[in-house]
């Protein structure tokens, strides 16, 4: 990306990026190193999290009139052992990737981790976060078993404000450390599939606080072995045709089997079982 001359390479950081990002006193990335002779006031922290300097640079860009910016920084975080100070903080490496830009979401974001999770052979799990700079509907953690490996999401329009951008930004953060311990880089080998799968769009209107993740989650489970694919690829809101805190999610869903042609009843019975689910666990309506 253009105008990155100042990139931020510092492991030290400003004491107001908590503030800045909205994090409450307890927050325990508060809880940082604190050098004993800094250059100045600015840069007296030791970082605990990747979040400020990768909005920064994303900002700068903005104010530069880059009209898409898409960047990335690998780097260490300092997180102490004890608010005493007593022992020698942990050293994380971790990765930090950020974005903005005309055709870029939440999804474009969710669409890069997921390529680079590829890369190392392991499949995440994606759950609703609550971290104070991310917005709180447009924002994920990524889990892998009951291991975080990160978060991605917008970023909050209160702390979009504070940097004088008017535009949605997203980031996301992931720990390089835990990644390369989880990698899997063996391969699994299936024949071509002899048989032709069979293909379901369907749109729920669910409300807006149940993650796409979950009614993905859902679907899987009334699929059985026959469903082996299922994705979204739109999500719509409009107060007026669907209602406040409302949301439209369409999903695509592939059938198929190895031994043979799928029948439509087959398929039609798991999707009526499928749409039963959804409608008994989020209350979904069928658009």
């Amino acid at each position: 990306s253009q105008g990155m001359s100042e990139t931020l390479t510092y492991s030290f950081t400003t004491p107001k990026c908590f503030d800045i990002l909205r994090m409450s006193a307890e927050d325990e990335r508060r809880n940082c190193v604190k050098l004993l002779k800094p250059l100045g006031e600015d840069l007296s922290v030791m970082r605990t999290t990747l979040a400020y300097s990768t909005i920064s640079m994303l900002a700068s860009n903005f104010i530069k009139s880059n009209k898409t910016a898409k960047l990335f920084e690998v780097a260490k975080v300092y997180l102490p052992k004890d608010k005493d100070m007593k022992q020698l903080p942990d050293e994380v490496l971790m990765l930090g990737m950020g974005m903005y830009g005309q055709g870029v979401d939440f999804f474009t974001m969710k669409g890069a981790v997921e390529v680079l999770l590829k890369k190392f052979g392991i499949k995440a799990d994606y759950t609703r976060a609550d971290i104070s700079y991310l917005h709180k509907g447009r924002s994920a953690q990524i889990n892998v078993g009951k291991i975080a490996l990160g978060y991605l999401g917008e970023v909050h329009p209160q702390v979009a404000d504070s940097f004088d951008v008017g535009e949605r930004m997203y980031i996301a953060e992931i720990n390089v450390d835990m990644l390369n311990s989880l990698a899997d880089y063996s391969y699994t080998f299936v024949p071509i599939a002899k048989y032709p799968p069979m293909e379901r769009d369907i749109a729920v209107v669910v409300d807006e606080k149940v993650a796409a993740g979950d009614l993905l989650a859902c679907i899987r489970k009334g699929g059985g072995s026959l469903l082996v694919d299922a994705s979204v690829f739109d999500i719509y809101r409009n107060k007026e045709a669907l209602g406040a805190d409302k949301k439209s999610v369409a999903i695509n869903l592939v059938f198929r089997l190895n031994d043979r042609t799928l029948t439509e009843e087959e398929v039609n019975a798991k999707m009526n079982r499928i749409l039963t689910k959804l409608t008994s666990e989020f209350n979904a309506v069928q658009r």
